[in-house]
């Protein structure tokens, strides 16, 4: 992976589903909803975990040798980020 992934919906539920050893910069968020990830995230020592935002590292932070950034969001609606 390289570069960074967005999903994002006005309306509605985003989830993705990677595979076990996926790593990245993560940042998902919604406006109306909570967030959840099947991976344990590494958060900066400023940033708190709250219901509606997670922002960190997953893994090593690169998949396949590459680093890159995942962008999930919601306006209204549950995040994830799923093991397949």
């Amino acid at each position: 992976m390289i570069g960074e992934w967005k999903l994002t919906s006005s309306f509605g539920p985003v989830v993705l589903h990677v595979p076990a050893d996926f790593g990245c910069a993560l940042d998902a968020h919604t406006s109306f909803g909570h967030v959840f990830s099947d991976f344990p995230v590494a958060r900066e020592a400023a940033e708190e975990r709250g219901e509606h935002r997670l922002r960190g590292t997953v893994g090593s932070g690169t998949f396949g040798g590459r680093a890159g950034k995942v962008v999930l969001s919601s306006g209204s609606g549950d995040v994830a980020l799923r093991r397949l």
